[in-house]
């Protein structure tokens, strides 16, 4: 029996292909914690770091933009993941990658050009790590098992990030240099060592010429879609971006907040709102059609942001502040992920490169609104940043709802919006 037969046969019968050879999925889930520790690193601890080293805001905010980019283009590099090499091998040389390059991005914070150049890279490589993670694990489980997964490493991704949170700081403070940045390096690439004892299929025998032009035959027929072209359209808003939750990462001293409760904050506290904002949008789901629910989301989240101008700048107004903003956009990264889902219908051929083409369009935002919030606090400061923020999502959500209204009536399809 060839490869495919046998890939064939087991399909039908509802097998994964390697049986009881897999590890359980809660630990293949938890392999995602390497990525989250690079938006750790990126989000919380970088702008901690150029804060105290009295950095202004907007050259912060432009730095970290920089390094959120590749969420939105690495999309384009996904066919070089399907060839040459099987998928744990570019999984490890990616995470790999990241890490040693978010170590000299550690090493480099007083030169903010090569800084901003190093997260851009290391981000790139994570991206990269994940869409080869996720792309092979997720063709391994059996379909009972696939929303677990997807679950598990919602909880690798965000408990990754929270980690590194609270140790970096501590860590680059008390050991001496570079010794504090190397074990923060080998944190990053800690969780992908369970792949190694992970089943994982051979590549694709096309050249990667064949699959890039595969690929980009396939990106314009789901652009001419113009279901796609709407969905990206709703993605690429700023209605629910909610960028500013970077943009406080790096501002603790505008609250005289010390940097060991910042890093409590970015951990354990977004942690908890990730976990709430998340759980929150199933029951939700089920009332309210999900478009709309991702309008109302950005609305509410909006009207949060502009009432952080009236609370006093204390720890305690950061903490509400950090625990909010993530809360509200946990919420809106759920819904978003909900509305794609749906929108892939069954059997699709093209369903790999619509979900990373939704993913891309959903990253946009939060790397322009990074940057324009950064420019908004360096114009009218904190409350310019909180009425910039908040003002453009509420002003996006006022708009795109409309405009979903008036679609709705005029098809007929308000139930399916």
């Amino acid at each position: 029996m060839t490869l495919e037969a046998d890939a064939a046969a087991r399909s039908a019968q509802g097998m994964s292909g390697v049986g009881e050879r897999l590890p359980p999925v809660w630990l293949m889930g938890l392999t995602t914690a390497s990525y989250g520790m690079i938006g750790g690193a990126m989000l919380i601890t970088t702008p901690q770091l150029l804060a105290a080293a009295a950095v202004p805001e907007p050259q912060i905010a432009m730095v970290t933009g920089a390094g959120l980019l590749p969420g939105s283009i690495a999309f384009l590099l996904s066919p070089l993941l399907d060839v040459k090499l099987k998928r744990r091998t570019y999984a490890y040389v990616f995470a790999t990658l990241s890490a040693a390059l978010m170590f000299l991005a550690f090493q480099a914070l007083r030169n903010l050009p090569l800084l901003a150049t190093l997260l851009f890279a290391s981000n790139l490589a994570t991206t990269l790590f994940l869409g080869a993670q996720s792309g092979w694990l997720g063709g391994l489980v059996q379909d009972q098992a696939k929303s677990r997964l997807a679950a598990w490493s919602t909880v690798g991704n965000i408990g990754g990030g929270g980690v590194f949170a609270m140790l970096a700081i501590p860590l680059l403070r008390s050991a001496p240099s570079p010794l504090g940045a190397l074990i923060l390096a080998a944190l990053i690439i800690a969780p992908v060592a369970p792949l190694a004892f992970i089943p994982a299929p051979a590549p694709d025998k096309r050249l990667s010429s064949e699959s890039w032009r595969a690929f980009l035959l396939d990106l314009r027929r789901l652009v001419a879609q113009p279901r796609v072209l709407q969905l990206i359209v709703l993605f690429v808003s700023p209605a629910a971006a909610f960028a500013l939750a970077y943009t406080l990462g790096g501002l603790g001293a505008q609250f005289k907040a010390s940097e060991r409760f910042v890093g409590l904050i970015g951990g354990g506290g977004v942690l908890l709102a990730g976990a709430c904002g998340s759980l929150a949008v199933p029951p939700l789901a089920a009332r309210v059609p999900p478009r709309r629910l991702y309008l109302l989301i950005g609305a509410c989240g909006a009207a949060f942001t502009l009432a952080l101008i009236a609370l006093p700048r204390t720890p305690a107004t950061f903490g509400v502040a950090m625990v909010g903003e993530n809360m509200f956009q946990s919420a809106a990264f759920t819904t978003m992920f909900t509305i794609a889902f749906r929108a892939l219908g069954e059997n699709n051929p093209l369903a790999a490169t619509q979900m990373s083409l939704m993913t891309a369009a959903s990253t946009l935002p939060i790397v322009y609104m990074q940057v324009l919030d950064g420019h908004a606090y360096g114009v009218s400061g904190l409350a310019g940043a909180y009425v910039f923020d908040g003002g453009v999502s509420l002003l996006a959500c006022a708009a795109l709802f409309f405009l979903l209204v008036r679609r709705s009536q005029e098809r007929g399809q308000d139930a399916q919006v």
